[in-house]
């Protein structure tokens, strides 16, 4: 099994408060690479932040 240095995710939503995110994936690649990563670098779209946890 190899090991990956760095995995790239999308975000569903993240709180701006907390700095918190979701990423929801139903594909277990994505659950795998974020787990044996040591740098997981999350992208999103500005539209999908919530200034605080009340969305």
């Amino acid at each position: 099994m190899s090991h990956a240095a760095a995995a790239l995710t999308g975000v569903n939503f993240a709180v701006a408060e907390t700095g918190g995110f979701v990423v929801c994936t139903k594909e277990g690649n994505a659950d795998m690479g974020v787990h044996l990563a040591s740098v997981h670098i999350a992208c999103m779209r500005i539209e999908k932040s919530s200034p605080n946890r009340s969305i």
